[in-house]
């Protein structure tokens, strides 16, 4: 039963990063590339650190639901608040942007906000099977 509990939860991990892959990610790219968004290079810099450490944790993530790899498991856990570590950084950025009036970075912040809210879902996600893999309940 335990282990068909946390494979029914992995799954449903999964099937909510779709949601926000598909969902929100999808839609808003379509949208800002049919209106010609322009987000500043700071901005976009960011965007794109954020999206490629999402990227690798997710690869990092599946490896540990190949192998049930404790050690890694442990190692992902602490990697999240890493991540959230950076997510407020790059936040701040954002912010320092905006008060000194970077146009393209008041345009965008709606946006530049979204994409990094999503990230950030996605990265719960995450955290949420390793924390399935050791065992733990999650959030």
């Amino acid at each position: 039963v335990g282990e068909a509990f946390r494979i029914h939860y992995i799954i449903s991990e999964m099937e909510q990063i779709a949601d926000v892959v598909s969902g929100e990610l999808l839609d808003k790219a379509t949208e800002y590339i049919e209106t010609d968004m322009e987000f500043s290079e700071e901005g976009k810099k960011d965007l794109l650190e954020f999206h490629t450490l999402t990227l690798e944790q997710f690869e990092k993530t599946v490896a540990v639901l190949e192998t049930l790899d404790q050690k890694e498991a442990a190692y992902l856990k602490a990697a999240h608040n890493r991540f959230r570590q950076l997510s407020d950084i790059l936040k701040r950025k954002h912010f320092d942007r905006l008060a000194r009036n970077v146009q393209q970075s008041i345009t965008t912040s709606k946006a530049h906000m979204e994409v990094m809210g999503a990230l950030r879902i996605i990265h719960s996600h995450f955290r949420n099977m390793v924390r399935i893999i050791e065992g733990k309940q999650i959030e």
